[in-house]
C-alpha cells in the first residue's frame, strides 16, 4: 500500500490479470493519443493503429522482460495505472509506469517511485529506467535524484543509486 501525500489518497498494487486487457488498452490509448493528435485522424481510423501498437508493446515487454512483475495501480478499488518492474541481479528496472490522465500530477507517481527507491536501498542496487526525452516525467525523475547515464536524442537512460 502507498500514499499520495499531496491528496492523502491510498493506492494499492495488485498483479495484472487476464481481465485487465480492456483497462490496459484504455491506459495505453490515454498515453499515446496525444502523440497522434497531429495526424487529426478520426477515432475509427486511429483505433486500429493504437491496437497494433499496444499488441506490439505487449509482445516486446513479454519478450524483453519475461520475469517482470506486471501490476495494476488501484485507487479506491478502481484501476488507475500500471507499473512493470524487472528485478535483475544488477538493478531493479522500471520497465513502464503509466497513470490515467485524471491521476497524473497528484503525487502518485512520485510515491510509487519513492517506494521503488526504498526497495532498491534495501537491496543495495540501483533503480534504472528509460524515458522519452520529451516526457514531462523527466523532471520528476531528476527531482527524485535520478541521473542521466546515457541514451539517444529520443530516449534518456536514467539511474538512481541508493548511496546517492
Amino acid at each position: 500500500m502507498g500514499t499520495d501525500s499531496k491528496h492523502d489518497n491510498v493506492f494499492i498494487l495488485r498483479p495484472c490479470g487476464d481481465g485487465d486487457e480492456a483497462f490496459l488498452f484504455a491506459l495505453f490509448t490515454s498515453v499515446r493519443r496525444e502523440e497522434f493528435a497531429a495526424l487529426n485522424w478520426p477515432p475509427a481510423q486511429l483505433e486500429p493503429l493504437l491496437r497494433i501498437q499496444f499488441a506490439a508493446q505487449s509482445r516486446s515487454y513479454a519478450s524483453s522482460f519475461p520475469q517482470a512483475a506486471h501490476e495494476i495501480i488501484c485507487l479506491a478499488g478502481k484501476p488507475v495505472g500500471r507499473i512493470i518492474t524487472d528485478d535483475t541481479p544488477e538493478a531493479l528496472l522500471l520497465v513502464d509506469i503509466a497513470l490515467m490522465p485524471e491521476c497524473r500530477g497528484r503525487g502518485m507517481g512520485a510515491a510509487l517511485l519513492r517506494r521503488l527507491q526504498e526497495q532498491c536501498a534495501a537491496l543495495r542496487k540501483p533503480l534504472r529506467l528509460q524515458v522519452a526525452a520529451t516526457n514531462e516525467a523527466l523532471r520528476l525523475y531528476e527531482r527524485l535524484g535520478f541521473i542521466v547515464t546515457g541514451g539517444t536524442e529520443v530516449y534518456r537512460l536514467m539511474q538512481w543509486n541508493p548511496q546517492a
